[in-house]
Protein backbone atom coordinates (compact mmCIF):
# COMPACT_ATOMS: atom_id res chain seq x y z
CA UNK A 1 0.00 0.00 0.00
CA UNK A 2 1.25 3.56 -0.87
CA UNK A 3 2.74 5.02 2.38
CA UNK A 4 0.64 7.94 4.23
CA UNK A 5 2.87 10.83 3.88
CA UNK A 6 2.44 13.21 6.60
CA UNK A 7 3.16 16.43 5.79
CA UNK A 8 3.31 19.97 7.95
CA UNK A 9 5.23 21.87 10.43
CA UNK A 10 7.29 19.20 12.07
CA UNK A 11 7.10 15.39 12.41
CA UNK A 12 3.58 14.47 12.94
CA UNK A 13 3.41 12.34 16.29
CA UNK A 14 2.76 8.20 15.97
CA UNK A 15 -1.03 9.12 17.13
CA UNK A 16 -1.40 11.30 14.18
CA UNK A 17 -0.04 8.76 12.17
CA UNK A 18 -2.15 5.98 13.50
CA UNK A 19 -5.65 7.91 13.72
CA UNK A 20 -5.43 9.07 9.91
CA UNK A 21 -5.03 5.12 9.17
CA UNK A 22 -7.31 4.31 10.94
CA UNK A 23 -10.03 6.82 9.68
CA UNK A 24 -8.91 6.15 6.08
CA UNK A 25 -9.65 1.75 7.45
CA UNK A 26 -13.50 2.79 8.80
CA UNK A 27 -14.08 4.99 5.72
CA UNK A 28 -13.96 2.25 3.64
CA UNK A 29 -15.29 -0.13 5.65
CA UNK A 30 -18.52 1.85 5.58
CA UNK A 31 -18.41 2.08 1.77
CA UNK A 32 -18.39 -1.18 2.20
CA UNK A 33 -21.18 -1.49 4.59
CA UNK A 34 -23.25 0.97 2.42
CA UNK A 35 -22.30 -1.08 -1.12
CA UNK A 36 -23.77 -4.26 0.47
CA UNK A 37 -26.29 -2.80 2.00
CA UNK A 38 -25.64 -4.01 5.73
CA UNK A 39 -23.37 -3.47 8.44
CA UNK A 40 -20.54 -6.32 7.73
CA UNK A 41 -19.12 -5.91 11.32
CA UNK A 42 -20.60 -7.79 13.80
CA UNK A 43 -23.99 -6.46 15.61
CA UNK A 44 -26.80 -6.75 17.50
CA UNK A 45 -30.06 -5.81 16.00
CA UNK A 46 -33.63 -5.55 17.21
CA UNK A 47 -35.93 -6.20 13.89
CA UNK A 48 -40.34 -5.68 13.63
CA UNK A 49 -41.48 -8.25 11.02
CA UNK A 50 -45.06 -8.46 9.96
CA UNK A 51 -46.71 -10.82 7.45
CA UNK A 52 -48.07 -7.81 5.70
CA UNK A 53 -44.68 -7.11 4.58
CA UNK A 54 -44.01 -10.42 3.18
CA UNK A 55 -40.78 -10.56 5.90
CA UNK A 56 -43.13 -12.58 8.63
CA UNK A 57 -45.15 -15.93 7.54
CA UNK A 58 -47.02 -18.96 8.68
CA UNK A 59 -46.65 -22.61 7.15
CA UNK A 60 -48.54 -24.98 6.52
CA UNK A 61 -46.67 -27.00 9.86
CA UNK A 62 -47.83 -23.64 12.20
CA UNK A 63 -43.77 -22.86 11.96
CA UNK A 64 -43.72 -19.17 12.20
CA UNK A 65 -40.82 -18.03 9.49
CA UNK A 66 -39.26 -14.30 9.78
CA UNK A 67 -37.19 -12.84 7.20
CA UNK A 68 -34.28 -10.81 8.75
CA UNK A 69 -32.45 -8.26 6.82
CA UNK A 70 -28.68 -8.78 7.61
CA UNK A 71 -26.64 -11.95 7.37
CA UNK A 72 -24.94 -14.33 8.48
CA UNK A 73 -26.83 -14.44 11.18
CA UNK A 74 -24.75 -15.77 14.23
CA UNK A 75 -27.28 -16.63 16.86
CA UNK A 76 -30.63 -15.34 18.27
CA UNK A 77 -31.25 -13.90 21.48
CA UNK A 78 -35.10 -13.88 21.87
CA UNK A 79 -38.36 -14.13 19.07
CA UNK A 80 -41.56 -13.34 19.94
CA UNK A 81 -45.02 -12.76 18.40
CA UNK A 82 -47.81 -10.81 18.81
CA UNK A 83 -51.13 -9.90 16.91
CA UNK A 84 -50.74 -6.10 15.35
CA UNK A 85 -54.34 -5.18 16.56
CA UNK A 86 -53.58 -5.92 19.98
CA UNK A 87 -52.87 -2.64 22.39
CA UNK A 88 -51.01 -3.06 24.29
CA UNK A 89 -49.23 -6.14 23.08
CA UNK A 90 -49.38 -9.57 24.16
CA UNK A 91 -46.24 -11.00 23.64
CA UNK A 92 -45.60 -14.67 23.05
CA UNK A 93 -41.95 -15.66 23.75
CA UNK A 94 -40.57 -18.69 21.39
CA UNK A 95 -38.74 -21.27 23.70
CA UNK A 96 -36.32 -23.04 23.43
CA UNK A 97 -34.32 -21.10 21.38
CA UNK A 98 -32.66 -24.25 20.37
CA UNK A 99 -35.47 -25.36 18.83
CA UNK A 100 -35.31 -22.63 15.95
CA UNK A 101 -34.49 -23.78 12.12
CA UNK A 102 -32.36 -22.20 10.12
CA UNK A 103 -32.53 -21.66 6.45
CA UNK A 104 -29.95 -19.65 4.13
CA UNK A 105 -28.46 -17.09 5.46
CA UNK A 106 -31.40 -14.67 6.60
CA UNK A 107 -34.12 -16.91 7.74
CA UNK A 108 -35.64 -18.00 11.11
CA UNK A 109 -38.01 -20.57 11.58
CA UNK A 110 -39.78 -20.56 15.33
CA UNK A 111 -41.95 -23.74 16.02
CA UNK A 112 -44.73 -21.68 17.21
CA UNK A 113 -47.76 -23.87 16.09
CA UNK A 114 -50.10 -20.98 14.57
CA UNK A 115 -52.93 -21.75 12.35
CA UNK A 116 -53.16 -20.92 8.99
CA UNK A 117 -56.58 -20.19 9.21
CA UNK A 118 -58.00 -16.98 8.06
CA UNK A 119 -54.07 -15.95 6.73
CA UNK A 120 -53.73 -14.25 10.39
CA UNK A 121 -51.53 -11.17 10.58
CA UNK A 122 -48.92 -11.96 12.84
CA UNK A 123 -46.24 -9.30 14.15
CA UNK A 124 -43.00 -10.96 15.07
CA UNK A 125 -39.58 -9.70 16.73
CA UNK A 126 -36.40 -10.72 16.61
CA UNK A 127 -33.17 -10.09 18.73
CA UNK A 128 -29.87 -11.10 16.81
CA UNK A 129 -26.40 -10.87 16.20
CA UNK A 130 -25.30 -10.69 12.79
CA UNK A 131 -22.09 -10.04 10.60
CA UNK A 132 -18.21 -10.97 12.07
CA UNK A 133 -16.92 -10.59 14.79
CA UNK A 134 -14.09 -7.73 14.50
CA UNK A 135 -11.98 -6.52 17.58
CA UNK A 136 -8.70 -5.04 19.20
CA UNK A 137 -7.08 -6.66 22.09
CA UNK A 138 -7.11 -4.04 24.80
CA UNK A 139 -4.32 -5.74 26.98
CA UNK A 140 -1.25 -8.16 26.15
CA UNK A 141 -0.84 -11.97 26.33
CA UNK A 142 1.54 -14.75 26.48
CA UNK A 143 2.05 -17.47 24.63
CA UNK A 144 0.32 -20.32 26.81
CA UNK A 145 -2.48 -17.99 27.22
CA UNK A 146 -6.14 -19.47 26.70
CA UNK A 147 -7.60 -16.20 26.23
CA UNK A 148 -7.38 -12.41 24.93
CA UNK A 149 -9.25 -9.07 26.24
CA UNK A 150 -10.85 -7.07 23.20
CA UNK A 151 -12.65 -4.03 23.37
CA UNK A 152 -15.79 -5.50 21.85
CA UNK A 153 -16.91 -9.46 22.29
CA UNK A 154 -19.83 -8.59 19.72
CA UNK A 155 -20.31 -11.49 17.55
CA UNK A 156 -17.80 -13.73 18.98
CA UNK A 157 -19.45 -17.37 19.54
CA UNK A 158 -18.15 -21.15 20.56
CA UNK A 159 -16.73 -23.06 17.52
CA UNK A 160 -15.22 -19.73 15.68
CA UNK A 161 -11.75 -19.76 14.21
CA UNK A 162 -10.82 -16.03 14.34
CA UNK A 163 -7.61 -14.37 13.08
CA UNK A 164 -5.20 -12.43 15.42
CA UNK A 165 -3.27 -10.39 13.49
CA UNK A 166 -0.66 -9.32 14.55
CA UNK A 167 2.81 -8.83 11.70
CA UNK A 168 4.94 -12.20 12.34
CA UNK A 169 2.88 -13.50 15.04
CA UNK A 170 -0.47 -13.81 13.48
CA UNK A 171 -2.22 -16.97 14.48
CA UNK A 172 -5.38 -18.59 14.31
CA UNK A 173 -7.31 -19.97 17.14
CA UNK A 174 -10.50 -21.15 17.84
CA UNK A 175 -13.46 -19.91 19.90
CA UNK A 176 -13.98 -22.64 23.03
CA UNK A 177 -16.88 -24.99 23.22
CA UNK A 178 -17.33 -23.36 27.08
CA UNK A 179 -17.58 -19.91 25.75
CA UNK A 180 -20.71 -18.40 26.80
CA UNK A 181 -21.49 -15.46 24.55
CA UNK A 182 -22.61 -12.56 26.80
CA UNK A 183 -25.24 -10.46 26.26
CA UNK A 184 -24.20 -7.22 24.28
CA UNK A 185 -24.98 -3.69 23.59
CA UNK A 186 -27.23 -2.80 20.79
CA UNK A 187 -26.65 -1.18 16.86
CA UNK A 188 -22.50 -1.62 17.29
CA UNK A 189 -22.09 -0.24 20.62
CA UNK A 190 -18.76 -2.39 21.73
CA UNK A 191 -19.09 -4.46 24.93
CA UNK A 192 -15.51 -5.28 25.95
CA UNK A 193 -14.89 -8.59 27.56
CA UNK A 194 -12.53 -11.85 27.20
CA UNK A 195 -12.93 -14.53 24.47
CA UNK A 196 -11.45 -17.81 25.74
CA UNK A 197 -10.06 -20.40 23.30
CA UNK A 198 -9.90 -24.03 23.27
CA UNK A 199 -5.67 -24.21 22.91
CA UNK A 200 -2.64 -22.01 24.10
CA UNK A 201 -1.68 -18.90 22.06
CA UNK A 202 1.43 -19.69 20.29
CA UNK A 203 2.76 -16.41 20.45
CA UNK A 204 2.89 -13.31 22.86
CA UNK A 205 0.43 -10.48 21.77
CA UNK A 206 1.20 -6.64 22.60
CA UNK A 207 -0.54 -3.68 21.54
CA UNK A 208 0.16 -0.42 21.90
CA UNK A 209 -2.46 2.25 23.33
CA UNK A 210 -2.75 5.09 21.06
CA UNK A 211 -3.36 6.45 24.50
CA UNK A 212 -0.16 5.26 26.19
CA UNK A 213 2.10 6.25 22.36
CA UNK A 214 4.07 9.41 23.14
CA UNK A 215 6.56 11.46 20.33
CA UNK A 216 6.95 9.18 16.94
CA UNK A 217 5.93 5.91 18.61
CA UNK A 218 3.09 4.22 16.80
CA UNK A 219 0.22 2.84 18.27
CA UNK A 220 -0.25 -0.65 17.48
CA UNK A 221 -3.23 -2.24 16.98
CA UNK A 222 -3.75 -6.47 17.14
CA UNK A 223 -7.11 -7.17 15.64
CA UNK A 224 -8.83 -10.26 16.12
CA UNK A 225 -11.36 -11.06 13.57
CA UNK A 226 -14.03 -13.98 12.14
CA UNK A 227 -14.12 -11.82 9.11
CA UNK A 228 -13.39 -13.61 5.87
CA UNK A 229 -9.73 -12.94 4.15
CA UNK A 230 -11.48 -11.77 1.44
CA UNK A 231 -13.35 -8.98 2.61
CA UNK A 232 -10.02 -7.99 4.90
CA UNK A 233 -9.04 -7.59 1.04
CA UNK A 234 -11.32 -5.59 -0.35
CA UNK A 235 -10.87 -2.97 2.12
CA UNK A 236 -7.69 -3.50 1.66
CA UNK A 237 -7.73 -2.88 -1.99
CA UNK A 238 -10.74 0.41 -0.55
CA UNK A 239 -8.10 1.79 1.07
CA UNK A 240 -5.02 1.69 -1.97
CA UNK A 241 -7.55 2.63 -4.48
CA UNK A 242 -7.95 5.56 -2.66
CA UNK A 243 -4.43 6.91 -1.70
CA UNK A 244 -3.68 5.91 -5.33
CA UNK A 245 -6.25 8.32 -6.52
CA UNK A 246 -5.87 11.24 -3.84
CA UNK A 247 -1.73 11.14 -4.07
CA UNK A 248 -0.08 12.14 -1.25
CA UNK A 249 -1.99 15.31 -0.95
CA UNK A 250 -4.81 13.14 0.60
CA UNK A 251 -3.92 12.68 4.22
CA UNK A 252 -1.74 16.12 4.49
CA UNK A 253 -1.77 16.46 8.53
CA UNK A 254 -0.93 19.35 10.81
CA UNK A 255 1.71 19.38 13.39
CA UNK A 256 -0.79 19.48 16.06
CA UNK A 257 -4.18 17.56 14.89
CA UNK A 258 -6.80 16.63 12.19
CA UNK A 259 -6.41 16.36 8.56
CA UNK A 260 -5.41 19.60 7.05
CA UNK A 261 -8.51 21.45 4.63
CA UNK A 262 -11.04 18.34 5.78
CA UNK A 263 -12.17 17.21 8.78
CA UNK A 264 -13.05 13.45 7.91
CA UNK A 265 -12.23 11.41 5.15
CA UNK A 266 -15.20 10.27 2.90
CA UNK A 267 -15.33 7.19 0.67
CA UNK A 268 -18.29 6.69 -1.00
CA UNK A 269 -19.75 3.53 -3.31
CA UNK A 270 -18.49 5.27 -6.36
CA UNK A 271 -14.98 5.44 -5.47
CA UNK A 272 -15.19 1.19 -4.17
CA UNK A 273 -12.55 -0.46 -7.45
CA UNK A 274 -14.43 -2.82 -9.57
CA UNK A 275 -11.78 -5.79 -7.85
CA UNK A 276 -13.14 -5.25 -4.56
CA UNK A 277 -16.60 -4.83 -5.84
CA UNK A 278 -16.80 -8.07 -6.79
CA UNK A 279 -15.23 -9.47 -3.54
CA UNK A 280 -17.94 -7.32 -2.10
CA UNK A 281 -20.89 -9.22 -4.18
CA UNK A 282 -20.38 -12.32 -2.17
CA UNK A 283 -21.39 -10.34 0.94
CA UNK A 284 -24.15 -7.91 -0.70
CA UNK A 285 -27.81 -7.75 0.39
CA UNK A 286 -30.46 -9.35 -2.09
CA UNK A 287 -33.28 -7.94 0.11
Amino acid sequence: MPQLKMLGVGAPTGQQVYAAAQQLIRSASAAADNYCQMVLGATKKVETLLTEEGTAWIDREGILWVRVSDFPILYVESIQYASPSMSPKEWNVVNPLDSLIFMGQSMIGAPAWLSQRGWPRILAQVTYVNGFANAFMTAASSPGDFSVQVNDVTGFMTGQVVTIYDLGNTESATVSTAYAAPLVKLNGAPTPGIVGFDAPLLYAHTPIDPVAATGTTQPYGIRVSSAPDDLAWAIFLICKSFLQEQGSASLVMGSTAGIRGRTEIRITTDDIPLEAKGLLNNYKSVF
